[in-house]
């Protein structure tokens, strides 16, 4: 099996139930230089009498998880240089995360299920597991004998938040992803909300499966500035949503925005990204009691932004922003434009009147000639005023 898969750039993920390695004694570069690859499975796998596994993951710069089963067995191996080198996104079942370091081995001592005390780069069981992912034609109708289907799986969320808790059934009972089900949907689709500006708006959190959009909506990530007094928007150039991050959506056309599940996770760097959410909805109580205010997304005077939440739960799966209560500003209003920020809402906004002879700014600063054609926010006699 030396060489088998080396170089195959295309490869997203791998499985090889059916293959019988019993006799195999070389698996060197095996899965070397897969560029793309992330999930490789080989939990089918007997290796007590493979010999050689020099670089057999080498170079594989976006492989995240290697599943193996009661098979993987590296006592035999006696040649295992460089079998990790450069895949630095691999980790173990219980977290380990593999980094390339100088002079440091990166042989079959680490071709192992991690524990404690003890670095390794494989996985196996299913304690770890977030989502199992189906799709429309999932049934478990026929099925007569499931008992123990999802046990162990503790780690497990459904489409709806469900997990396993003490008392809770793991055969098929629990194998859907209607509320109290344990799976996760294939596809999901989310409203648009119409912003009144030549956009259609929602946002998004999902926490345990990343997901992409369709070619139609975009996806924004929020950070703030230095003197945290406005939020940027920026574009996440794959498409992915992130599993554990809050996301906005925006689309040009009306329709909803269609997400895919997938078994891997975003290029993009979401790094101080303000934007969180949560699986269920939750009570305006906790956020009071810890002294925080929540932004939402909805729009004000014909002005799509965030502002703050007065009603009594945020929804589940939506995105929201969360600031001390003494905060100064009501909302962020989004600015899409070349500089891509959102600027804060000093004040109430008002809309603008006709007194054309009074200067009016933009939220920057710069003062216009007359009252502006352009729909939007801008500052008129020291208060903020809507155009619509």
């Amino acid at each position: 099996m030396k060489y088998m898969f080396k170089g195959c750039s295309s490869l997203v993920s791998i499985s090889l139930p059916n293959f019988d390695t019993r006799k195999v004694t070389t698996m060197r570069s095996m899965f070397q230089s897969c560029s793309n690859l992330r999930t490789i499975d080989i939990t089918s796998f007997d290796t007590h009498q493979v010999t050689g596994m020099t670089e057999m993951f080498m170079d594989c710069a976006k492989l995240n998880t290697i599943y193996v089963g009661y098979g993987w067995n590296v006592d035999a191996v006696t040649s295992s240089d460089d079998m990790f080198t450069y895949s630095n996104k691999l980790y173990g079942g219980n977290g380990s995360h593999h980094v390339t370091v100088k002079d440091i081995k990166e042989d079959k001592t680490y071709a192992v299920i991690d524990k404690p005390g003890q670095r390794g780069y494989m996985f196996r069981g299913c304690s770890n597991l977030k989502a199992i992912i189906v799709g429309d034609n999932w049934n478990t109708d026929g099925i007569y004998s499931s008992a123990d289907m999802l046990g162990g799986c503790s780690s497990l969320m459904g489409e709806g938040g469900a997990r396993i808790v003490s008392g809770t059934t793991v055969d098929k009972t629990n194998a859907h992803t209607n509320t109290n089900g344990l799976l996760t949907k294939k596809t999901v689709e989310v409203a648009m909300n119409d912003g009144g500006d030549g956009y259609f708006y929602s946002t998004y959190y999902k926490s345990n499966v990343s997901r992409k959009v369709d070619d139609g909506t975009e996806v924004y990530i929020g950070t703030l500035s230095d003197d945290q007094k406005e939020l940027n928007p920026t574009k996440v150039s794959d498409g992915i949503i992130q599993a554990g991050q809050g996301v906005i959506l925006r689309r040009s056309e009306p329709g909803n925005a269609t997400l895919t599940s997938l078994i891997y996770g975003s290029e993009d760097d979401y790094t101080g990204n303000q934007l969180k959410g949560s699986e269920w909805d939750t009570s305006m109580i906790s956020f009071q009691n810890s002294g925080k205010t929540a932004y939402v997304l909805s729009k004000e005077n014909g002005v799509v932004g965030f502002y703050r939440y007065t009603g009594e739960k945020l929804a589940a799966h939506k995105a929201y922003l969360a600031f001390d209560s003494s905060m100064a500003a009501p909302g962020f209003f989004f600015n899409f434009g070349d500089g891509g920020e959102t600027t804060p809402v000093s004040g109430k906004i008002i809309a603008d009147g006709d007194e054309d002879s009074a200067d009016r700014y933009t939220l920057d600063g710069r003062k216009l000639q007359g009252k502006p054609a352009k729909k939007g926010l801008y500052i008129r006699n020291g208060k903020t005023v809507v155009i619509k």
